[in-house]
C-alpha cells in the first residue's frame, strides 16, 4: 500500500476499546455506506464505493453498498463484512481486519457472531444510517444482547494523529490550486459551470480522482440559496459586480479537505455597499471564532460568540444557524456546532464556515479549516486569501 496509508491500526484499536471501556460495551458493529465511510475506513481501511440493487436467489432485491467491522472489546475475532460479492477481492486486499468476506445477510451474520461469543452489550455506531432489515436480522439472532447507538468511533477519530493532519493540510493546499485556477475563469459573462468546472478539474487533478463531496458553486442571485450546483443548461452568468461562491471539498490520499471563497466578475467598486457590508462581517466573524479556538472551548460556544459577532455588526438576522463541522475521512463529521458540549481537544480539525443569508438577494461563506493545537490553532487554508478578490475583466 502506499507510504500515507501505513497508518496504525492497532493504536486506532486500542483507542476506540478505551472508549468503549467507559461505556461498558462488549463489542461494537461500525457501520459504513459509500457516502459515510469513516467508521469502517477508520477501523479496516477499506470504504464502499458504489450503491446498487442486487438480486437475491428468491428472485427478490436488496439494496447492496455497505460494509460493517465487528470489533470487540479485547483483541481478537475482528471482522469485516462487506455486501457486494464482485468487491470482496478488493475488501480483502485493502482491510487490515483478519477476517474479510462478502456477507449476503450481513444482520444475520453480526447477530449470530454477537450470540454465539456471548456478547451482551453491543454498540452500533452509525446507528443512524444502519438499515432497519439488517437491525432486525441482528436483533432476532442475537435476542439477549442490548443493542445501543454510539458515537465511540467518532469521538475517537475526531482527534488526528500527525499523519492524518499532514494528508488533510495538503487537501487543503489542493483546494486552494482549485480556487485560484476557478478565479481565473471568473469574468463577465462567465458562467457557475464554467467556474465549477475549472475547480473541479484542478481538485482531480492535483488530488484524487474522488472528490470528498459536491461543491457549491452560485453566482449573483443563487448565492442566497448558498448550497446550489448549476447544470450546463440552467448557470447563471454573471454580470459586472457579481460575485460567485465556490464551497470545494478535495481529497488527498482518502482525507478531505473544505474551502470557501468568493470571487467578484469586474471591479472591487461595482459591488454594492450592502453586499460589502455583509462580506466584512463574514470576515471579522470567521477572524473572532479563530481567535477563540483552543483546547477546553466548545463548539456549541463557538457558535454562540459567531452570532453574538453577527448582532454586534448588525447582520445577526441573516446569520445561519450553525458555523462549522468536524471533517477527516468524512467531510462533515463531529463535532457539530450548533449545540455540541464536548470541549476540543488538539488533533481535532473543524471549519469555521459563516454563512449570512438575505433570502432571494444574496448571500456569503467565508470557510476556513482550523486544527486545535495545544494553545490554539494552526489555520490548514491560510494559503488561499480571504480577501473579497475581483477578476477585472
Amino acid at each position: 500500500m502506499p507510504e500515507p496509508y501505513r497508518f496504525d491500526f492497532g493504536e486506532r484499536h486500542r483507542r476506540v476499546r478505551a472508549r468503549m471501556a467507559e461505556e461498558s460495551l462488549d463489542a461494537i458493529v461500525a457501520y459504513s455506506n459509500a457516502k459515510v465511510q469513516g467508521c469502517v475506513q477508520y477501523l479496516a481501511s477499506y470504504s464502499v464505493r458504489f450503491v446498487a440493487y442486487n438480486t437475491l436467489p428468491d428472485e427478490s432485491y436488496t439494496m447492496a453498498g455497505s460494509c460493517a467491522a465487528l470489533l470487540p472489546g479485547a483483541p481478537g475475532g475482528e471482522v469485516l463484512l462487506v455486501d457486494q460479492r464482485w468487491d470482496e477481492l478488493r475488501a480483502k486486499e485493502v482491510s487490515v481486519l483478519p477476517e474479510t468476506r462478502y456477507s449476503g445477510g450481513m444482520g444475520a451474520e453480526l447477530g449470530r457472531l454477537i450470540r454465539e461469543r456471548g456478547y451482551r452489550r453491543v454498540g452500533i455506531d452509525n446507528w443512524f444510517i444502519f438499515p432497519a432489515h439488517h437491525y432486525l436480522a441482528l436483533r432476532d439472532e442475537a435476542p439477549d444482547a442490548e443493542l445501543v447507538p454510539t458515537l465511540a468511533i467518532e469521538h475517537t477519530y475526531k482527534v488526528k494523529s500527525p499523519e492524518e493532519l499532514e494528508l488533510i493540510r495538503k487537501a487543503e493546499e489542493v483546494g486552494a490550486k482549485a480556487l485560484e485556477a476557478a478565479f481565473e475563469a471568473v469574468g463577465v459573462g462567465a458562467s457557475e459551470h464554467e467556474v465549477a468546472l475549472a475547480a473541479d478539474y484542478a481538485m482531480r487533478a492535483h488530488g484524487d480522482l474522488e472528490l470528498a463531496g459536491g461543491m457549491v458553486a452560485a453566482a449573483g442571485p443563487n448565492t442566497a440559496i448558498a448550497s446550489g450546483l448549476p447544470t450546463l443548461q440552467d448557470a447563471y452568468v454573471m454580470e459586472r459586480g457579481d460575485w460567485i461562491m465556490l464551497d470545494i471539498c478535495p481529497r488527498y490520499q482518502g482525507y478531505d479537505g473544505d474551502i470557501c471563497r468568493m470571487f467578484v466578475a469586474g471591479d472591487l467598486d461595482d459591488v454594492d455597499a450592502f453586499r460589502r457590508q455583509l462580506y466584512d462581517a463574514t470576515i471579522t466573524i470567521v477572524e473572532e471564532c479563530i481567535r477563540a479556538v483552543k483546547p477546553g472551548v466548545t463548539p456549541k460556544a463557538l457558535n454562540e460568540l459567531a452570532q453574538s459577532v453577527a448582532d454586534d455588526l448588525g447582520v445577526g438576522e441573516y446569520k445561519t444557524t450553525t458555523l462549522g463541522h468536524g471533517l477527516g475521512i468524512d467531510l462533515h463529521d463531529v463535532p457539530d456546532f450548533r449545540w455540541d458540549p464536548y470541549p476540543l481537544e488538539p488533533g481535532t480539525c473543524i471549519t469555521i464556515e459563516p454563512c449570512l443569508i438575505v433570502p432571494g438577494v444574496t448571500g456569503t461563506r467565508v470557510e476556513e479549516l482550523v486544527a486545535v493545537t495545544e494553545s490554539g490553532c494552526e489555520v490548514l487554508s491560510s494559503s488561499s486569501p480571504t480577501d473579497l478578490r475581483a477578476s477585472g475583466r
